[in-house]
Order: structure tokens, then C-alpha cells, then sequence
């Protein structure tokens, strides 16, 4: 591979391609996030089909063909108009690669979190179960947490929202899967709150060693939302001078 993909809704796909920059610096990556359209987890499915699709066909006229769908609810979507137009795209989905993590712990007992569209789909028991049938799943949704995110929320307003959604399993030690890439940038939120060990997509992303080659490490971050303020919120959360491009769909 030369170039790769890396796409999501906002800052929590961001968090995945600077860890992939990170651990193999020698990948050339262009990140793309689209926040004009940020959440995704609560819009219908035939509009999120539809906004995909542009997404897919910006990344394509650019001639990159790997990428990594480091969004969730895109990656339970069908696509099948993308896969029917652009048929040399590699579409690289995430719950399958966050999942296979539990076959080495094997929890009793999970939490999967996650957007309205991602656990309606069901797609994350269905994965965890095929690995650890007795295992026990409840699925939450969580339809504003990626929104607070990217509005850079404080801790009392991410509790206030834990405590809607989340407080039958307050204090419980219940592990939980986040089931959003944005939900890493709450991890030591939800641990306070829930307990509990947690799994993100980060690592078992990370140990995909066959997506990843040698290039000039070239990272370059994309959004088609304001870039002025997806440059303030990298410096905020990640401590760095990020340039960001902006792109008009």
C-alpha cells in the first residue's frame, strides 16, 4: 500500500490516525473528517448512505484505494452503491477488528456503548457472540456523547449525560467495549464513572501490520467542517499544531 485512508465523522477518527502515524511513522495517511454532517449515529440510514458515498468519492479522485472506516455506525451501513461504483476500493470496517481483542480476555459480561444506528443494528452482540456465545451483552446507546465531544464538554456535563443513559450500570466494574471512535476521548470519564476494563479500536488497528508500508510518513488531516476550529480542538485534546485542509462537498 502506499497511501491509506483514514476516515470518520470527527475527532475520534483523528485519534486513530495519529496513533497509526505514530507507531508506523513511515506510512504516508490523509485523514478526512467530516464534520459538517458530525453526529452520525442519529441520522437515517438512506441519508448517511448518501453522505458516505461523497465521502468515498473525494478519498477515490485523490487515487487512494485503502481505507480505514474508523466510524462505527458507517461501518454497519451496507455501502452498497459505493462498493458498486468505486469496485477497487478496500474498505477496511472496524467492529470485527474491536471485537476480536475479547477472544484473549474472554469477559463474562459486557457493556457495548455506542450510537443510536450502531446499536440498533445489533452488529457488536452478533460479533461478540460468535467469539464468546455465554458471554452476557448489553447494548446502550449513547446519541449525544459524540456531539459533547467534539464540542470539547467538560467532565460535569459528560457525567450529566452519563447519568441519563448510564446509571443502572454506575459503579457496576462492568467491562465496556466503545463501540464510537470518539468514546477513547471520554475513556477515563466512563472508567470514573462505570468502573471496569475498557476496549477501543486503537489496538487491534494498530496490530494490522499488513495494512501499513514504507513511504514518506506524509499526514495530512482533512475536514468539511471549519478547519479553524478542528485545529483548536486538536490542540486542546492532543496537545498538537495540526494543520487542517478544508473540504467543500
Amino acid at each position: 500500500m502506499s497511501r491509506i485512508g483514514v476516515f470518520d465523522s470527527g475527532l475520534g477518527g483523528f485519534t486513530i490516525a495519529q496513533a497509526i502515524h505514530g507507531r508506523y511513522p513511515n506510512q504516508d495517511i490523509v485523514f478526512l473528517a467530516d464534520q459538517k454532517n458530525v453526529p452520525y449515529g442519529n441520522k437515517e440510514t438512506a441519508d448517511l448512505e448518501d453522505i458516505i458515498y461523497e465521502n468515498m468519492r473525494w478519498f477515490y479522485d485523490l487515487g487512494i484505494r485503502d481505507i480505514i472506516l474508523a466510524c462505527n455506525t458507517t461501518s454497519v451501513l451496507s455501502l452498497t452503491k459505493v462498493q458498486e461504483d468505486f469496485r477497487d476500493l478496500n474498505l477496511i470496517r472496524i467492529i470485527e477488528l474491536t471485537v476480536s481483542q475479547l477472544s484473549k480476555t474472554r469477559p463474562q459480561e459486557i457493556l457495548v456503548l455506542a450510537t443510536k444506528v450502531t446499536i440498533a443494528s445489533h452488529r457488536y452482540k452478533q460479533e461478540i457472540e460468535k467469539i464468546l456465545p455465554t458471554c452476557i451483552v448489553h447494548e446502550v446507546a449513547l446519541p449525544n456523547l459524540a456531539k459533547l465531544i467534539e464540542d470539547l464538554a467538560d467532565d460535569s456535563e459528560l457525567h450529566k449525560d452519563f447519568s441519563e443513559y448510564l446509571a443502572k450500570y454506575h459503579r457496576s466494574n462492568i467491562d465496556f467495549m466503545l463501540g464510537c471512535t470518539h468514546y477513547p476521548l471520554a475513556d477515563k470519564q466512563l472508567k470514573s464513572y462505570l468502573g471496569g476494563v475498557s476496549y477501543s479500536s486503537i489496538k487491534p488497528i494498530l496490530e494490522q501490520t499488513s495494512l501499513f508500508s514504507e513511504g514518506s510518513g506524509l499526514f495530512t488531516c482533512y475536514t468539511t467542517g471549519d478547519k479553524d476550529i478542528f485545529q483548536r480542538q486538536i490542540k486542546q485534546l492532543y496537545g498538537i499544531d495540526q494543520a487542517v485542509n478544508k473540504v467543500d462537498m
